[in-house]
């Protein structure tokens, strides 16, 4: 299976509003109060990253989830450490505004969320796709949902 994440932003969004979005996006994952909201946020903030990241010539992603859980694997501390890594790359795309770092921020973002999921799949791995496919479907009606305000903001905007 694999996640595809393609940048999404209003048209004429610059650089320093992604930025934004992107320190948005850590704040609702600090805030974040149950495991469900943390992985959808997860999901959001790999997306914005994604979309700072096509700001340097990368137009989309995609990550095998194999290739995630062996990087979650490799880390001994599981969960802590991508965090801890998720932490210093956050500081380093929006603090510095070095946004060839974004892509890592989305990668390990993935891991993070696909780290939850595996952590609650009740080591069940039809219980776990159910959970995967619930998510994705989310995020994706959320994307397509924040595509038609843009498009009503863009054509008011051209008025």
């Amino acid at each position: 299976m694999k996640i595809e994440l393609k940048p999404c932003y209003p048209i004429g969004t610059i650089l320093c509003e992604q930025l934004e979005k992107l320190q948005e996006e850590w704040v609702e994952i600090i805030e974040s109060d149950s495991w469900e909201n943390l992985a959808s946020e997860f999901l959001d903030l790999a997306q914005v990253s994604t979309g700072v990241a096509g700001l340097y010539d990368i137009e989309k992603v995609s990550i095998s989830l194999d290739e995630i859980k062996t990087t979650i694997l490799e880390h001994q501390n599981g969960f802590a450490d991508l965090y801890e890594a998720l932490c210093t790359l956050h500081g380093v795309v929006v603090w510095t505004g070095c946004y060839k770092n974004a892509i890592e921020l989305a990668k390990i973002s993935i891991c993070c969320f696909y780290d939850l999921i595996c952590e609650h799949d009740r080591g069940c791995k039809k219980y776990r796709q159910k959970l995967l496919d619930r998510f994705l479907d989310e995020h994706q009606a959320k994307l397509e949902s924040r595509k038609k305000e843009w498009a009503v903001h863009d054509s008011s905007d051209n008025r």
